[in-house]
């Protein structure tokens, strides 16, 4: 027995090759393959080739689409699903459009040096499609007319390609379109400083693509900077644009090293205090005008001493240059009533009392003190000279006041309490019945409920203010245990620093920062006196310009006229000169209001409100670790990570 030729079978004939079949979309402009029939014994395997030729076979004169017959073949082999594939699209019917420039990618995005950021489509007339069966599918849109082009024009931060018709950007930023003109307005600058390189920030860009940090070292390298790029910063700005969906402004992209500034000659106070502020530096040290509690001394106990100023530490730019540091000023104190000076820079006391330190004064303030609570039974405690210490609560409906200080051991409860200084409270304030604290100097508690609290210096919160009105020309701190400030309203003129500002339950919390405005009432009835007579000038003489005024005077009456004249410039001159006085008092205290800060280091809940100059931000979701301020440029307040 002889062996057959490949591909006959026992009769000497060849089985059927491999084969497909095809299926025509409703519309004629997709066909796919739905059914595949393998070869039998002795036929030929499916090919690309053969593929071809059954689709000529089947009156398919437009080519496949690129690499879907590859597509096809290998999942046949893989056994996988091959059906939902497209073989072979229609033509597509092409509307009719005028010349355009075209964005390649969502220029609400950044762009970066080098990317192709749009493109010049000329007019395009219309042209009609075919389907996959042969027949005609006509355009949707017409344009009658001459069709119009537009000349492509690349702006600032912009190179035009004219062979590929193609807009590049020179420069990291923003780009526009506008009037067939493409521009790219520059995303970074550099501070004033030359410390920082700042810019607009967003996790992707325009093409859809993952920014990173490497990414911007091509831009620095443009700009001249020698640094690489901030890490921490832009991992913190894109994990914040991904969660807010805006662009981040002015974050810090590249940064050099600030200079530190020498220490001040400082003042450290030597006596043991019973509330502990947490203001020590590593060294052990307290700023004594941060204090949060008011030690109490005894004749021939050395107080304090003055520290020399530190030199400070120089800074390197971001163009690795040095940059120089401010040295360490010297703190001047001399010694008041109560102290003395032992040597150079140590102090005593010599009577018994609360030490004070204002002013470059260290003394000691005398003290009346109060052994028990102040209620019916010691009646209202008024000190003429000196300080009050009250070594238990002052009960409610009572009065306490002293030109100095202020001291209570326990609580304050629906109470008055007036100082010419400070006022501590080493328990906690509730006044659910009325009553207030106002002191000239600092007010410190360890929770406030209800409170009425007004302080020309600070407030300084141990645990939780709640509920409370709290007027203060300082700034309101409370980061020392929970650091809670919940409801209430709280007006500063500088700030506040808090842990945690609302809660969880939405609390309506108002946060006002405000500064004593300069009163133009005078200023505002002036100029009103000016333009009544300006009007009544007019009214006699006319509004025209001073020439033509007096050329139409008669010559008997020109000397009378030139001096009416130069009486209404001269009020217009006051007029503008009050006008402008004002708008620069709104200027400045606008400036003024933009470097204050409401800084919260944990978290701000629903339901607080921020008002500052004339504008409100209502926050209406959490947001943690957080610095809040008026952004000047952006004419709005803002909401920046800490």
């Amino acid at each position: 027995m002889t062996d057959n030729p490949q591909g006959e079978n026992d009769h000497g004939r060849k089985g059927p090759d491999g084969t497909v079949r095809f299926y025509l979309s409703p519309d004629g402009m997709k066909l796919g393959v739905n059914r595949y029939l393998p070869p039998l014994p002795g036929g030929r395997p499916l090919t690309a080739k053969s593929i071809r030729s059954q689709l000529q076979e089947a009156g398919v004169t437009l080519d496949p689409v690129e690499g879907a017959i590859d597509k096809i073949l290998e999942r046949l082999s893989s056994g996988q699903d091959y059906r939902k594939i497209v073989l072979v699209r229609g033509l597509e019917p092409v509307d009719a459009s005028h010349g355009r420039i075209e964005p390649l990618g969502d220029l609400r995005m950044p762009v970066f040096s080098g990317q192709v950021i749009a493109r010049k489509i000329p007019p395009t007339h219309a042209q009609p499609g075919r389907s996959i069966d042969g027949r005609e599918i006509p355009p949707t849109k017409t344009i009658e007319g001459r069709l119009q082009d537009v000349i492509p024009k690349a702006g600032d931060n912009v190179a035009y390609d004219s062979t590929e018709q193609t807009f590049t950007a020179t420069a990291y930023g923003m780009a526009a379109i506008r009037e067939g003109t493409v521009s790219v307005k520059p995303g970074l600058y550099i501070d004033e400083d030359e410390i920082h390189v700042l810019g607009l920030v967003y996790h992707r860009d325009h093409l859809g693509n993952e920014i990173t940090p490497e990414m911007f070292l091509p831009e620095l390298e443009k700009l001249g900077v020698l640094v690489g790029p901030a890490e921490e910063h832009l991992a913190q700005a894109f994990e914040t644009t991904r969660q807010d969906r805006q662009i981040a402004k002015d974050v810090i992209v590249a940064m050099g090293k600030e200079p530190e500034p020498g220490r001040d000659g400082w003042l450290e106070i030597l006596v043991e205090r019973q509330v502990d502020d947490q203001r020590e530096d590593a060294a052990g040290r307290i700023d004594y005008r941060h204090r949060a509690s008011l030690p109490m001394v005894e004749p021939g106990q050395t107080v304090a001493c003055v520290h020399p100023p530190e030199p400070g530490q120089g800074g390197i730019d971001l163009f690795k240059k040095t940059i120089p540091a401010k040295n360490g000023r010297t703190l001047s104190v001399s010694a008041g009533k109560g102290v003395k000076r032992l040597g150079k820079d140590s102090f005593e006391a010599t009577d018994k009392g609360l030490l004070m330190y204002e002013r470059g004064v260290l003394s000691v303030s005398q003290v009346l003190m109060v052994k028990k609570d102040v209620d019916l039974s010691t009646g209202h405690i008024t000190a003429e000279f000196g300080s009050v210490q009250v070594r238990g609560n002052v009960i409610s409906g009572m009065k306490v006041s002293a030109p100095d200080h202020v001291l209570v051991e326990s609580t304050v409860e629906s109470a008055e309490v007036v100082s010419g200084g400070d006022v501590e409270v080493r328990g906690g304030i509730l006044m659910p019945d009325g009553g207030k604290v106002r002191a000239k100097g600092n007010v410190m508690a360890q929770f406030a409920t209800n409170a009425d609290i007004e302080a020309e210096g600070d407030v300084i919160i141990g645990n939780y203010a709640t509920n409370c009105r709290i007027n203060v020309k300082g700034t309101l701190t409370a980061i020392q245990g929970k650091g809670v400030v919940q409801g209430g309203v709280i007006s500063t003129h500088t700030g506040i620093e808090v842990n945690e500002l609302g809660s969880e339950l939405g609390v309506a919390t108002d946060v006002i920062i405000s500064h004593r405005q300069r009163d133009h009432a005078p200023m505002i009835d002036a100029r009103g006196k000016i333009k009544r007579e300006l009007e009544r000038i007019c009214e006699s003489i006319g509004d025209g310009d001073a020439r033509s005024i007096l050329e139409a005077t008669a010559p008997a009456k020109r000397e009378a006229m030139a001096e009416v004249l130069k009486y209404r410039i001269r009020l217009e001159r006051k007029f503008k000169k009050i006008n402008e006085f004002m708008k620069k008092d709104v200027e400045l205290r606008q400036k003024a209001l933009s470097h204050c800060r409401i800084k919260v280091r944990r978290r701000i809940h629903p339901g607080v409100n921020i008002k500052i100059g004339g504008r409100v931000l209502r926050i209406d979701r959490a947001v943690d670790r957080s610095q809040i301020y008026l952004d000047l440029d952006a004419r709005a307040i803002v909401i920046r990570n800490i």
